[in-house]
């Protein structure tokens, strides 16, 4: 067989220098040399690079907790609780029912899950926090999507002014809609049960019917408002008038 030319002889042998291991003969690469195959990794390089991983996690590890120790001391600094960072505490370490408001991470009601502030290092209690039962007893108010809510968040910094400008316009404009809706129902949509119109037909009736000579008994000499009250049999009832009568009579 015939030798290879001395370009692909020197490409061989500097695939080979680099540890390549040889040609691959499914086909050619650019300028007619063949590609070299590489080889899988070894057990001994992944073991190397696994521990090359875990020592950089160990090294931002050591730095994520020297953050959080300036953030404890920053917390113990800034809290008014006396150094408390979670604002209340009762001292029974991860006792639920003496600690309100304090900083927990919920997975389940029977799990809870403090942030890692020991309880030693912060100051004694001082008699002044809330516990639950507190709280269980007092009333307590459930935001809804109404408009009288929204006057809570007027003039916070995360609303910006031009968000609590329009909630105090709306507001605005729903006391002065309810104001004429008030006004509009007193005014014309309630009628006085004993006003001047009232009074006036019923005088007029009394008049008029009850007592007029023309609906009177000839023999009894009884008017219509008198027949009606002894209830005479002489009159053509109805059953809904009976009911009427007697209900009047016993009230």
């Amino acid at each position: 067989a015939a030798a290879p030319p001395q370009g692909r002889q020197r490409a061989g042998d500097g695939a080979r220098m680099l540890g390549y291991g040889g040609y691959d003969n499914r086909g050619l690469g650019f300028g007619g040399y063949r590609r070299p195959v590489v080889p899988p990794p070894t057990p001994e390089s992944l073991k190397s690079q696994i521990e090359d991983l875990e020592w950089q996690l160990k090294g931002r590890l050591s730095e994520v907790e020297q953050q959080l120790a300036e953030l404890r001391e920053m917390c113990g600094m800034a809290t008014p609780h006396g150094g408390d960072p979670r604002g209340i505490y009762s001292g029974k370490g991860n006792d639920r029912g003496g600690v309100a408001g304090g900083l927990w991470l919920m997975d389940e009601p029977s799990k809870q899950y403090d942030l890692g502030f020991e309880p030693g290092i912060w100051q004694e209690d001082t008699g002044g926090h809330v516990t639950i039962n507190d709280l269980e007893e007092r009333d307590g108010h459930v935001f809804e999507g109404s408009v009288w809510d929204c006057g809570v968040f007027v003039g916070l910094d995360c609303m910006g002014p031009v968000v609590s400008l329009s909630l105090a316009l709306i507001i605005l404009l729903n006391v002065f809609v309810q104001a004429a809706f008030c006004y509009l129902i007193y005014f014309f949509m309630l009628d006085d049960p004993v006003g001047e119109d009232t009074l006036s037909g019923l005088l007029r009736f009394r008049t008029s019917v009850a007592h007029s000579a023309l609906y009177a008994d000839q023999v009894s000499q009884q008017s219509l408002a008198n027949q009606v009250c002894a209830m005479d049999v002489g009159l053509h009832w109805a059953n809904a008038q009976v009911e009427f009568v007697k209900n009047v009579r016993d009230a």
